[in-house]
């Protein structure tokens, strides 16, 4: 079953409430929550857009896949590549642990490894 998988993409990038943010962002209350939830079994493409906008992802990153009881054995899986880690780290748990040095390395760090060129 392929599903759209907000919480996860909104614990990478670090949303602390991510409900309030989808409201926040033009989402209904009732909506967010069946985001949230994966349990939506319809997604208005204007709905999946507004979502990469705010969360500044592609499709695919909000896609998830969990291959179904009845795949038949034996073949291919076509959308195994849709299957993506659990991600169980809070990124404002970790920045939150660091000393002042620490976080002075990783923002140069950070900003080195993805300096934009202009």
């Amino acid at each position: 079953m392929i599903t759209i998988n907000t919480r996860r993409v909104a614990r990478l990038k670090g949303i602390p409430r991510p409900l309030n943010f989808l409201v926040s962002n033009g989402f209904t209350y009732h909506t967010a929550r069946n985001l949230l939830a994966g349990k939506l079994r319809r997604v208005d493409l204007g709905d999946l857009e507004r979502l990469c906008r705010i969360f500044q992802c592609e499709p695919y990153d909000l896609l998830d896949y969990t291959p179904s009881r009845n795949q038949p054995k034996g073949l291919p899986d076509h959308l195994a590549f849709l299957t993506k880690q659990e991600v169980t780290t809070d990124i404002h748990r970790i920045i939150g642990s660091l000393t002042l040095d620490q976080m002075a390395e990783l923002t140069q760090e950070v900003a080195a490894r993805y300096k934009k060129a202009g």
